[in-house]
This record gives structure tokens, sequence and C-alpha cells, in this order.
């Protein structure tokens, strides 16, 4: 990845690991982890499951996220506002109004 701003793109991250034979599920389990929670971490900041990837592929946290952590290493955002920002610019309010909760996924299939 080039030294510049931009935060790693998932894809670069997996591909990274794999180069180093390791996978988001078996550096999850190795560390205590279930398999899905590496994997979450790549789309809204998680501290420590965060280190973990970072540790594995020798960067540091700002190197990979530097919109979710600081030259410091200290996080600048939490996962709850990189959700709703996600949320507003795909324009769902995630919350339905009548009922409180989370709207469901709905899946079309395919013909």
């Amino acid at each position: 990845m080039p030294a510049s701003r931009k935060t790693w793109h998932r894809c670069d991250i997996i591909a990274e690991l794999h180069k180093r034979d390791l996978t988001l599920s078996s550096l999850g389990r190795a560390n205590g982890y279930a398999d899905s929670t590496l994997r979450a971490s790549l789309q809204v900041p998680s501290r420590k499951p965060n280190e973990i990837i970072a540790t594995a592929i020798g960067k540091t946290l700002h190197e990979l996220w530097p919109h979710w952590y600081g030259e410091d290493g200290k996080q600048l955002v939490t996962a709850q506002e990189v959700t709703k920002q996600a949320r507003k610019r795909r324009g769902k309010k995630g919350k339905s109004a009548e009922h409180g909760s989370m709207q469901p996924l709905t899946i079309e299939a395919r013909t």
C-alpha cells in the first residue's frame, strides 16, 4: 500500500494476511476471538481486534485506519459513529419510527 493518508481497503488487508499464511478467522481464534470478530473490525473500529490485525501485518493502527486512529494510536471515532456515518451515506435512518428497531434487511432472489 502506498504511503498515503488513505485507509487501507479491507481486501488489501486480507491479502497482506494471506501473504503471511494467515486468515482473519485463524488470527481471531488464536487470540481468543470468534471467527467473525476480526472480520467485523474491518468495518468499524474495534481497538484490540484492529491491533491484532495491524501487528500481524507489521503496520500501526494509524497506517491502516488513519480516519479511525491518530498517529499516537488514540482512537478518533467510535464504532457507533462509523456506523451512523455509513447509514447516512447510504441514505438510511437506521431505526423504524414505528417500532424503534433496526429495519430488516431484504435480499432479492436472483432470477
